[in-house]
């Protein structure tokens, strides 16, 4: 650049206002917090160097390749000349030990768990079960099972496909399906090899509670025919709008629904799955060796952490497809589902690692709901002060913060690493251990 001095051409390329304020990058004095004295060094491939040591800037040009320099070629670091440059990501900078946000939370949640329902404890167990299983529900089942079973289908036999409908129909009714419901929880309780043993007149097999019931005949025929859904509305696999649980999809979302309403939770939740045991075929079984139940149907719930009671559930089926085009990751949208009907509560919500990112602490910030969880080190933006080896003595920890989250660090006999919207990272308070023989210490 002929007719410029090397000072000049500096000052063209990295240009900088005079005054911090009329910047339009932000900087965080904690970026660079390990030591006061830590000298920040400007590099650009050798040539030219930019010293803050002892808070005064010093320039030093090499102008004998001062031609081939370019803008984009700066780095940053905290050592000397001779040491690769450290790189910090524009969410890196982000993090801080800035706890304002979290000096006006609450120290204690006060809801408490509520039975909305009124039960006594003289009530029964029917009582319990027809307060999620509604008449309105039991209705829609026999209205469904009746549609069914005049409806036409296809019947496969001796390899030639005919339609028909069912023979010698008669409609059922909520009376008779109650009937039926507990004629299969008794099954489950006490059961044979056969289906026919439960009407034997042999005394030693017979069950009179079931055979006084309905006849064998007839169970088989509600068996046949037992619908929850109209199977014209079935939307084919590979379009807009397919459901693997179209068949009892309404069941699903009325006991859902109504599990809110006969149970006020406590202000603690919990989200996790569960597994219900299936060892049948069904392409919705899942396998999970880390679980008590290993193959089975997986169930994503969110439960009352003080009692347990589900308030809400929906079952997994499978990869999402490929057209789905939600931004959350499938642990963020199982959360942001489960807890839609409590958002503006102020509840705090608890999971593991598999559901955990920043991601979902602002976004339930934003819908009014406290978080808390593991969270595996290597998530997207996260601090690096919880991938490092910090070298803490047990019972220390390390935080850093960013908008409304926290990310702390605590040493155990190993790192744990969380994120939290609600719990301030400087509050510290006192746990016992349990030990291997069940006692606390």
């Amino acid at each position: 650049m002929p007719g410029l001095t090397p000072e000049e051409v500096f000052r063209i390329l990295y240009a900088l206002p005079e005054d911090g304020e009329d910047s339009d990058i932000s900087t965080d004095s904690n970026d660079y917090s390990e030591s006061q004295n830590t000298s920040l060094i400007l590099r650009n491939s050798d040539n030219v160097i930019v010293s803050n040591e002892d808070n005064c800037f010093n320039l030093t040009i090499d102008t004998s390749e001062i031609g081939n320099m370019s803008p984009c070629q700066a780095s940053v670091s905290d050592s000397t000349p001779e040491t690769p440059a450290a790189t910090f990501s524009s969410s890196e900078k982000m993090w801080n030990e800035n706890i304002s946000y979290f000096e006006n939370r609450p120290l204690k949640l006060e809801e408490s768990a509520e039975n909305i329902a009124n039960f006594s404890k003289s009530d029964k167990e029917i009582k319990y079960f027809e307060s999620t299983f509604t008449e309105e529900l039991l209705l829609h089942i026999c209205n469904q099972t009746n549609l069914y079973a005049r409806q036409e289908r296809c019947i496969v036999k001796s390899g030639k496909k005919t339609t028909k409908v069912s023979s010698n129909w008669q409609d059922i009714t909520v009376p008779e399906l109650k009937a039926f419901l507990g004629m299969l929880i008794l099954m489950g309780v006490h059961q044979f090899p056969q289906l026919g043993n439960y009407w034997s007149s042999d005394p030693i097999l017979g069950v009179t509670a079931i055979s006084s019931v309905m006849t064998k005949l007839r169970y088989k025929k509600i068996v046949e025919n037992l619908h929850c859904n109209d199977n014209s509305t079935y939307v084919k696999k590979g379009k807009p709008g397919y459901d693997k649980l179209h068949k009892i999809r309404p069941v699903i979302r009325a006991i859902s629904n109504k599990l809110c309403k006969v149970y006020k939770p406590s202000s603690v939740l919990a989200v996790d799955e569960c597994m219900v045991a299936f060892k049948g075929r069904s392409t919705l079984k899942q396998y999970m060796p880390m679980k008590p139940v290993k193959r089975g149907y997986k169930v994503w719930c969110l439960a009352d952490a003080s009692t347990g009671f589900i308030i809400n559930f929906d079952i997994y089926t499978g990869k999402r497809d490929t057209n789905d085009t939600s931004e959350f990751i499938l642990g963020e949208e199982v959360v942001l589902t489960l807890t839609k009907a409590m958002d503006g509560s102020k509840r705090l919500i608890a999971f593991d690692n598999y559901f955990t990112t920043l991601r979902i602490m602002e976004e339930l910030q934003s819908h009014g709901l406290y978080g808390i969880g593991t969270v595996h080190p290597n998530r997207k933006d996260l601090p690096y002060m919880l991938k490092k080896n910090s070298k803490l003595s047990r019972g220390e920890f390390e935080f850093a913060v960013r908008s409304c989250v926290a990310a702390v660090k605590w040493q155990v006999s190993k790192p744990v690493c969380i994120l939290s919207n609600y719990h301030n990272p400087k509050h510290v308070t006192t746990i016992l251990r349990r030990n291997k023989d069940g006692s606390r210490s």
